[in-house]
């Protein structure tokens, strides 16, 4: 077993190639997958990639199902993997644990469950805090996981901390951008769109190719307990 907690640098694909490569086989499935963002990664990889969400895009592929995590339409120990990619804040706090026991159930023995999720710190966190404080949602995350350790739902494999750079064009970019991930956002938007762009201005660094916020990010690689 590794290391339980690992302090090198890492980021979203190298916590998923290495749990990959710790997984018993390729089938892989992305909880609250969206539009499927994860899926060219993971076919890239040489896995297969179903994906399921409460409320997928209308025009979603076959490969993604409809469902919530807390109810998988999925057999016992379906997967090799599976992964929450900035997802499991997104459940309903009350189902959080239901979430995670799910994953648990449609993994093989040998599996690995994958959860990266934000931490409520940085400046990306700072601007978007202007018009959806997930403080208190986040923090329910990563107490829902450490909940599930304890009782020896799963064991900790391994666990990283790593900064994720979000590029935007410029403001415009950005407000479309975090609409598109909560359509609810919107009406928020337009209401502090002045504090939000303020924010923006001063949280936002100037890359060569558009304006940068970063974003403290916290990966758990688990197994079945």
């Amino acid at each position: 077993m590794n290391d339980p907690l690992m302090t090198d640098p890492a980021s979203t694909g190298d916590v998923i190639r290495r749990a990959l490569s710790e997984a018993p086989g390729p089938r892989v499935l992305d909880i609250g997958c969206g539009d499927g963002a994860l899926a060219g990664l993971i076919i890239k990889l040489g896995a297969q990639w179903t994906g399921v969400d409460p409320a997928p895009p209308a025009d979603a592929p076959p490969e993604i199902r409809h469902a919530p995590a807390e109810a998988l339409p999925f057999a016992d120990a379906s997967f090799d993997m599976a992964v929450f990619l900035n997802a499991l804040h997104h459940v309903p706090e009350a189902a959080m644990d239901t979430a995670l026991a799910e994953a648990m159930r449609v993994l093989r023995r040998e599996g690995r469950l994958v959860v990266v999720e934000p931490l409520a710190t940085g400046p990306l966190s700072q601007v978007l805090a202007v018009i959806d404080d997930e403080s208190r949602i986040r923090a329910a995350a990563q107490a829902s996981i450490a909940r599930q350790i304890e009782r020896g739902l799963c064991l900790l494999i391994g666990a990283f901390d790593y900064a994720r750079e979000e590029r935007y064009r410029d403001f415009d970019d950005f407000a479309t951008r975090i609409a598109r991930v909560d359509a609810g956002r919107a009406a928020a938007i337009e209401r502090r769109r002045a504090a939000l762009e303020s924010a923006f201005a001063r949280h936002a660094a100037e890359g060569p190719d558009g304006m940068l916020l970063h974003q403290p990010m916290q990966a758990h690689i688990l197994a079945p307990g």
